[in-house]
């Protein structure tokens, strides 16, 4: 059997050792220029994610496939990109509670910005997107917050 992969340099990533941890929040990072040449977010995820481009919603995730298996979103961004230097951030929230709208399975965000085809950003474990944890909502409850 073949394995699909759609990615050329990203890699699933989380923090270390807290892939399922109740209701964590990561935001992920990448600078692009405003440019002619076609720019793509291709990305997989567990859980729900948002993308924002300049404080401004651009799209949000995943689409819901079954458990174990992650569909690849593919967004275009040149719509999005307003400013010379443009701020993507991927908000992701891993839920790891059982409820009826997301799967209780580990958390993981997949990302890679393409210029023309060309990675210009990707999750990885060293020296990809840079990723904090998001702090500003009560974590350790059953339903989100």
């Amino acid at each position: 059997m073949n394995t699909y992969n759609p990615f050329i340099k990203a890699v699933p990533v989380w923090p270390l050792g807290r892939a399922e941890e109740m209701n964590l929040t990561c935001r992920f990072t990448a600078e692009v220029k405003k440019t002619d040449k076609p720019v793509m977010l291709r990305m997989a995820g567990s859980t729900v994610y948002r993308v924002f481009v300049g404080g401004k919603i651009a799209a949000y995730g995943p689409a819901r496939g079954p458990k174990n298996w992650f569909r690849v979103d593919e967004i275009p961004m040149n719509r999005f990109l307003c400013a010379d230097e443009n701020i993507i951030v991927i908000e992701v929230m891993g839920g790891n509670i059982n409820n009826f709208y997301t799967m209780d399975q580990p958390s993981f965000l997949q990302a890679e910005l393409l210029i023309d085809g060309v990675p210009a950003a990707w999750t990885a474990a060293e020296g990809g997107m840079p990723c904090d944890i998001i702090t500003e909502r009560v974590q350790k409850v059953e339903k989100y917050s």
